[in-house]
């Protein structure tokens, strides 16, 4: 029998090939799923693996936590009495850093009262400063002033020596013309003893030049003379004559 020949057997040898290609797909994608099931299996094993080396880690950390802890315990058991020692000094310290601490609060404390007293005492000089400067400003005036004062004294001065001059040579004036009196007053002595000074005439005029003499001493700046004198009498009266 000729399979090939027969129509029903090559229909059926079509239905195979799909069915082949069919299970060939599926085998392919099979394959796929057990390789990325290997990748899978892969990173699982080495997830174990790293928890394997995890757990040896553990174990390791464990065996050395008990040996700290046998280490704790014997430096418990050697220093337990130094440490509460050392902890009371500690203590200890820290109430002395605690009061040294009060301390040094009151001391800026003061510091600050003392700051501000500073401040207060340091306004009040400048203050004063101020005072002073104003003072001086005063001074220099008062300099100028005085200054000014000398200046006027000093020309009164000029003026008092000036008149003193004057004085000087006024008082040789009088002197001159009080000698001039004594004379005067011998030449009448002698006119009188020799009986010359009688009558009312004389008497007059003799008088009346001791008058003008005494005006000239007391006005010098008045230019009058005797003979001036003299001819006004003679025209108010006429001439006069001696006996």
């Amino acid at each position: 029998m000729n399979v090939s020949s027969d129509p029903s057997c090559s229909v059926d040898m079509k239905a195979m090939k799909e069915k082949l290609d069919e299970h060939s797909e599926k085998h392919v994608g099979h394959d796929w799923t057990l390789v990325e099931h290997d990748g899978e299996l892969d990173e699982h094993d080495d997830k174990l693996d790293e928890h394997a080396d995890m757990k040896a880690m553990k174990e390791k950390l464990d065996e050395h936590s008990k040996k700290l802890d046998e280490h704790d315990e014997k430096l418990d058991d050697q220093h337990h009495g130094t440490l509460d020692e050392h902890d009371e000094r500690v203590v200890e310290h820290d109430g002395r850093l605690y009061k040294h601490d009060e301390k040094i609060d009151e001391h800026d404390g003061k510091l600050c009262e003392h700051a501000g007293v500073l401040d207060e005492h340091d306004r009040k000089l400048d203050e004063h400063d101020g005072m002073l400067d104003e003072h001086d400003g005063m001074l220099d005036e008062h300099d100028e002033m005085l200054d000014e004062h000398d200046g006027r004294l000093d020309e009164h001065d000029g003026r008092l020596d000036e008149d003193h001059e004057k004085l000087y040579q006024h008082d040789a004036m009088l002197d001159e013309h009080r000698e001039k009196l004594d004379q005067h007053d011998e030449r009448i002595r002698i006119l009188e003893n020799q009986g010359v000074m009688d009558g009312p005439g004389v008497q007059f005029l003799l008088g009346f030049k001791t008058a003008i003499q005494l005006f000239k001493i007391l006005h010098p700046s008045l230019d009058v003379s005797y003979a001036d004198m003299l001819n006004l009498i003679k025209d108010s009266r006429g001439p006069l004559t001696l006996k």
